[in-house]
């Protein structure tokens, strides 16, 4: 019986490696993992997907961290993704005038991409507890969620 995964988490990097080493990291940790090279694929992923935490590279090759991020606020094509926590992996640090302006724009957290993923996983872990806690039905109805709504429509 395959275990019923913690949360879903998209994963927008370009480094195929570095997606191949997260996703046994997440898998292992028992999420589910999607994945996007950059911005583009990252917004097609968030339009047929329904996913719980990103994970995205502050240097993407299509577009800036900070547009991208911008797109996902304005954008009504990407309704479904608002609310929805943005962790920004980094592999230099940040200046703390661009960390403030990323928490502005809804940033739960910055990390280093220091090979040691466990501060990610705490991040991830951290982030879907507390949506958990907020949003305890989600958008998407699963099969029991289904038998329930059908039985209160009786």
């Amino acid at each position: 019986m395959v275990p019923i995964p913690k949360g879903t988490v998209l994963l927008i990097e370009e480094d195929l490696r570095l997606q191949q080493y997260l996703a046994v990291t997440l898998r292992l940790a028992g999420y589910e993992a999607r994945f996007a090279r950059d911005a583009m694929e990252g917004f097609a992923a968030l339009q047929n997907y329904h996913v719980e935490v990103i994970v995205m590279n502050h240097h993407l090759a299509d577009m800036p961290c900070v547009h991208f991020l911008e797109t996902l606020l304005l954008d009504k094509n990407y309704h479904n993704a608002k609310g929805v926590p943005v962790l920004v992996m980094t592999a230099f640090p940040m200046a703390l005038h661009e960390k403030w302006r990323l928490f502005r724009m809804g940033v739960k957290a910055v990390f280093l991409k220091d090979g040691d993923f466990a501060e990610m996983l705490h991040l991830i872990e951290h982030e879907i507890t507390a949506r958990h806690k907020l949003l305890p039905f989600h958008a998407l109805p699963s099969p029991r969620m289904a038998n329930y709504l059908s039985y209160l429509e009786e």
